[in-house]
């Protein structure tokens, strides 16, 4: 073996992981798999399941030859419906909700491929390089030539192949799991839908990051697995083969199968997509938690903290899937509380597109007592405001009331007559800055005593940000060209109050309202130096990132001012990006009449302007509001939040963290190359003076190469360097920890490489081949993506 390589390392390291015990899949390499290389399906396997789970079947096997046709149809069906469209209906059969009427009989009976109860029953199969079986013909091969595509790593479930992995060799620098994930999504996806009709999800991986997605999914969405048991700083190899054991277990796929997966019709970019939601480990965890709470006779609430942006609103579409699914829970009514009516239409139409059964809305307290008072099974998506004055509307215990925003609105009368409204119901909030203060603590309203912390699930920043789930914020203080001259403002307002003759009492009044904050903030000469802070910034800084701006302002009279300057700014710039005003109008007698025809709303205008601002393609970049789209705007394309107004907790935790969402530019997304290697080599290839190579003292500098490998190989002390496993790897990466020590190997090896380019191709950098490319590799390995 040469050296560390792909089919060395990552592939048979993942593929012998899997066959072991305690995760159950049976290794077969592909060639031996009882399958043609056009077929989809392990068809032996398929019809073992149909006998095994079916006793209508088991009793006329002869029924075999009708149902294979119908799920034969149905995986060649994502060439005329869509790939998307074609895993939702196999999704269905999986879970065993599709239904058939055999000949001879009379009724619809539903059809069970696969054994929820009994993971480990059903046929587990894992295809790919391992067990000494290292040629190509050991990885799937789907298609005829010339035109086949191979699979590094497929997991096949009675027959289907449920998961498709793509491996990369952990030491070369041009590839990475982004490269895998790619090869997936653009032409695996593309060129063999039919083969990913039955998939789970699909992950890639070089050995340092482990990387899953949906089918369709774009790659850079693509996130890590892990738990938050782990450290949340876990990396390299102990973090993929940890993804591998927790994401790959025949449970965990199955659970994401029944439980986890939803499928939505959102508009991107003002256009309708068809989309795959799987989850990410948190809300699992998350939902699972809730899950035995509510199972559980002596305890009946829970607090889940979760950072924003990382998915809560999934959170309550999954658990009430679970829930719904799960006898033991004796048809329960799923009641998932919000505190805005924005946020009620939003939820609503992802839940609704979703295909989550059983949905409906109370918008009003009429309907929400009717719902409750008649008892209603399923989900019931409201506002906190509905339970204003309920009295009693219901004492089942198998009502579970999820809260999203708990921190809000639950401490007062409306959190008060809601649980007298419901007595014995479950009540669990959810949360990503939960308030903790002498007369509002979110903690106690919603924890668990026996909880540690009062948390019964937490996911907290440092990890998100590590997971990649959010990205870091950054934080400006912007200084304006804006002062107030306080002796000369002193001396012009006592001449104007003897001009007045104003009494003392009346210079005190005045000057209280003159030096109040929106007095100052109103002042046109800040009104112009804000803005003029705000444009020269976004174009320097935020344009060209292709994301877009959120201006907060004191008030909505300053909404306005600050709107109709940015308009003016950028008119004189000559630039296309637009700006648009969201904020509610037509609530007081003293607002100015052309308010309403300029910046009123209806529900549908407010959509598209928010529709607007998301499409990348669209000049509208700024949006200017007061109160409305601070909390429960899902928009990652903003990337920077002007904040012009005191806020506090809670809402300033919320509103600055609209900027802390992963986005990806479909256009300006950038590869980066490597090229410091060749710009060396271009800078010292001629000596200016001499007109030739520079002179080299060979001898002495292999004497440096030879001191600055030693001093870099010291950490790996004990190593076999001659073991390119990747158990091995793993070995080398754990010498060099997060931090401190990784940093100080880069700046070792860098003199190392420094002086090796430096040298070559002289003779004299023979003894040190080995080692150099053996360090070389590790170098890569852990070096950031």
């Amino acid at each position: 073996m040469s050296g560390f390589s792909e089919a060395s390392t990552i592939q048979p390291a993942i593929v012998e992981r899997l066959a072991q015990k305690d995760l159950a899949w049976v290794h077969v390499p592909a060639f031996k798999l009882d399958r043609t290389a056009d077929g989809v399906l392990i068809e032996s396997d398929l019809v073992q399941a149909l006998l095994r789970l079916n006793p209508h079947i088991a009793e006329r096997p002869d029924r075999v030859d009708e149902i294979l046709p119908v799920l034969r149809a149905a995986v060649l069906s994502a060439l005329t419906d869509g790939l998307v469209a074609a895993n939702e209906r196999m999704v269905a059969w999986m879970r065993g909700a599709m239904t058939f009427k055999f000949i001879g009989t009379d009724a619809y009976v539903p059809v069970r491929l696969i054994d929820f109860d009994n993971p480990r029953s059903n046929r587990l199969v894992v295809s790919g390089r391992g067990f000494g079986f290292t040629g190509d013909n050991a990885e799937v091969t789907f298609g005829l030539s010339p035109n086949a595509r191979r699979f590094d790593v497929v997991l096949w479930i009675n027959g289907f192949p449920v998961v498709v992995g793509e491996t990369k060799s952990p030491v070369d620098a041009s590839k990475s799991w982004l490269t895998g994930a790619t090869d997936i999504h653009k032409w695996y996806e593309v060129e063999c839908a039919n083969f990913f009709v039955p998939n789970i999800l699909s992950f890639a991986t070089e050995g340092r990051e482990f990387h899953y997605g949906a089918v369709r999914q774009l790659p850079q969405e693509w996130l890590m697995w892990g738990s938050t048991s782990d450290p949340y700083d876990l990396d390299g190899g102990v973090r993929v083969m940890r993804c591998v054991e927790l994401l790959l277990s025949p449970e965990r796929l199955l659970s994401i199968v029944r439980d986890f997966t939803l499928f939505d019709r959102p508009f991107v970019d003002g256009k309708p997509t068809h989309v795959k939601l799987i989850p990410r480990y948190p809300q699992v965890e998350a939902v699972e938690a809730i899950h035995r709470r509510v199972l559980d006779p002596l305890r009946d609430r829970g607090l889940l903290w979760h950072y924003q942006g990382t998915g809560k609103t999934l959170i309550c579409a999954f658990a009430g899937l679970m829930l719904l699914n799960d006898e033991r829970v004796g048809g329960p009514t799923v009641l998932i509380v919000l505190d805005r009516i924005d946020l009620v239409e939003q939820t609503v139409r992802q839940f609704r597109t979703a295909g989550l059964p059983t949905l409906r809305v109370a918008g009003t307290r009429d309907q929400l007592r009717k719902m409750l008072a008649e008892d209603h099974r399923g989900i019931i998506v409201t506002t906190i405001f509905r339970f204003e004055n309920a009295g009693f509307l219901n004492d089942r215990r198998n009502i579970i009331v999820l809260v999203d925003e708990a921190h809000r609105t639950q401490e007062g009368q409306l959190g008060e007559d809601m649980r007298n409204a419901l007595p014995h119901a479950q009540f669990f909030g959810l949360t990503g800055s939960p308030i903790a203060g002498a007369d509002r603590n979110t903690f106690k309203l919603f924890g668990d005593p026996g909880d540690p912390g009062y948390v019964l699930s937490q996911y907290l920043m440092e990890r998100s940000i590590a997971d990649g789930s959010s990205v870091p914020m950054h934080v400006e203080g912007r200084l304006v060209n804006y002062h107030v001259d306080q002796a000369a403002l002193d001396e012009a307002y006592a001449a104007m109050a003897e001009e007045e003759r104003l009494t003392e009492e009346e210079r005190e009044l005045l000057s209280e309202r003159a030096g109040r904050t929106k007095t100052i903030m109103l002042n046109p000469e800040r009104v112009r130096a804000v803005c003029e802070d705000i444009v020269d910034h976004y174009f320097a800084k935020v344009a060209p990132l292709g994301l877009k701006a959120q201006v907060v302002a004191f008030d909505r009279e300053l909404c306005v001012l600050y709107y109709d300057e940015i308009c003016r700014l950028l008119k004189a710039r000559g630039s296309t990006v637009e700006a648009a005003v969201v904020m509610t109008v037509g609530t007081t007698k003293s607002e100015p009449r052309e308010w309403r025809g300029r910046f009123e709303l209806t529900k549908d205008q407010e959509a598209q302007v928010k529709a607007r601002f998301t499409n990348h393609a669209d000049p509208l970049s700024f949006l200017v509001v007061t109160s409305k789209l601070l909390t429960g705007f899902d928009a990652p394309i903003e990337g920077v939040l002007y904040l012009d107004k005191p806020l506090r907790l809670h809402t300033l935790f919320q509103a600055i963290t609209r900027t802390n969402r992963r986005w990806t530019h479909p256009i300006t997304q950038q590869d980066y190359v490597g090229l410091g290697d060749q710009i060396a080599k271009a800078l010292r290839a001629a000596d200016p003076e001499r007109g030739g190579k520079r002179p080299v003292d060979v001898q002495g500098l292999a004497s440096e190469l030879e001191a600055a490998l030693l001093t870099a190989l010291n950490r790996f002390a004990g190593l076999d360097r001659s073991d390119f496993s990747f158990g091995a790897l793993q070995a080398a990466q754990q010498r060099l920890p997060k931090g401190e020590q990784r940093d100080a190997f880069a700046a070792d090896f860098t003199v190392v490489q420094g002086l090796w380019e430096f040298l070559w191709p002289s003779g004299a950098l023979e003894p040190f081949r080995a080692d150099y490319k053996w360090m070389a590799h590790i170098y890569e390995s852990v070096k950031p993506t």
